[in-house]
């Protein structure tokens, strides 16, 4: 649902995209004065300027080495506080996107903006978005590790012998293993027939599929601007259908995706350092400036959050999860508490909230059949009231009381 701050957000964030899309360096200059303070900034990794000079400065640099170019935001606009964070693409003169990014504001009770801080690819969400230049480049830039390597690495993570594999797979353990020392050469229907039976991520069976020189299988959203748009609208529809409860969507490294507002009113009561993209639900819960500080029910939370964490590393290995694995396992456990208080069928997320009792509990909604490799790395998390007083206060916190 739109709502008049949502309205607010985005007409700051568009007001700036405006002015610096301006061809006329004189109207330019004047929409600088109308989009930022007199103190501005922009700050993005090759150019930055301050004041009105230095942004106007800015402007004139972007246009001579992007002529005909403009700024579109490809993204909602979100914020808490005084800071709004969107996705943007830089557009040639034909419409294709040359350059995409996300950036980060401070905006200042005028409304107009303060502080712009910019990131080159669009990492408003982490490594989900990140993988538009790391998972979904083009086959033949890089060369990609042998079939049988990969096959044989995630075998051995499957706990499964060749003979195993071999049977469940329906062929001979002799062919397997001429495979995995690279003597045979699987064909597509073999490598697709071992990796359902490995329970391969989609992501890793396209791998395979172009270590045996043959075309991925799964399309990657985050590959295509436009397919990357379908995909977070659908998202924000799924998130919109349960305000005023708490929704996020969180990718394969559980940095959030996008988040609907009633999780933006629980982020309040985190520290806004933690808030920096890519914003990562683990540290935002368990990290001692984070959620933690409000959960009563902090240590047999942190046990759940590292059972997922470590079941995740287990099922779909990356050096990602092994460092925030090590970081989470490194911050303080609480002391034994005291048993939940109330009836449970399952672990409630208990937090104290301004002197109230929450308690939430979370369910995780996926892709039934997910055919697309983004769509596949995604879950859907949400926190349904436990009790009467949560469902009350998180209506009356969605209606402003």
């Amino acid at each position: 649902m739109t709502t008049a701050r949502t309205t607010d957000l985005a007409a700051t964030a568009d007001r700036y995209l405006t002015a610096l899309n301006e061809a006329d360096p004189a109207t330019r200059r004047r929409l600088i004065g109308e989009a930022w303070t007199p103190e501005g900034s922009l700050l993005d990794p090759p150019l930055a300027g301050q004041g009105y000079d230095g942004l106007a400065e800015v402007g004139d640099q972007l246009h001579a080495g992007y002529p005909g170019h403009r700024f579109t935001r490809t993204s909602e606009v979100d914020g808490h506080h005084d800071r709004i964070r969107f996705s943007w693409a830089l557009l040639d003169p034909a419409g294709e996107p040359v350059l995409t990014g996300i950036d980060v504001a401070v905006v200042a009770p005028d409304g107009r903006v303060a502080a712009v801080t910019g990131f080159f690819g669009d990492r408003a969400a982490g490594p989900w978005r990140r993988g538009v230049t790391e998972r979904a480049r083009p086959p033949g830039r890089l060369q990609p590790p042998p079939a049988g390597a990969l096959l044989r690495e995630w075998r051995a993570r499957r706990r499964l012998s060749q003979l195993d594999l071999a049977t469940l797979a329906g062929t001979s353990s002799r062919h397997l293993s001429y495979v995995e020392t690279g003597r045979s050469t699987p064909s597509r229907e073999m490598v697709l027939r071992l990796a359902d039976t490995l329970a391969l991520p989609l992501a890793a069976c396209n791998q395979v599929l172009l270590g045996a020189g043959h075309a991925p299988a799964y399309q990657d959203a985050r590959a295509d601007p436009a397919a990357t748009r379908r995909l977070l609208e659908t998202l924000d529809l799924a998130l919109a259908a349960y305000e005023p409860w708490p929704a996020l969507v969180l990718d394969a490294a559980f940095d959030v995706v996008v988040a609907n507002a009633a999780v933006d009113r629980l982020l309040a009561l985190v520290d806004p350092d933690l808030l920096d993209p890519p914003v990562n639900v683990i540290r935002l819960t368990l990290h001692p400036r984070g959620l933690s500080r409000h959960i009563t029910n902090l240590g047999a939370w942190r046990a759940h959050l590292l059972r997922q964490l470590r079941q995740h590393a287990a099922a779909a290995p990356s050096p990602d999860l092994s460092a925030l694995l090590a970081e989470a396992e490194r911050w303080p456990a609480p002391a034994e508490e005291a048993p939940s208080a109330g009836p449970s069928f399952a672990l409630p997320l208990e937090l104290s909230v301004g002197g109230q009792a929450l308690r939430l509990y979370s369910t995780v909604a996926t892709f039934g059949t997910p055919l697309d490799v983004a769509a596949s790395e995604l879950a859907i998390e949400t926190f349904l009231p436990a009790d009467d007083t949560t469902r009350l206060w998180l209506s009356a916190a969605a209606q402003g009381v």
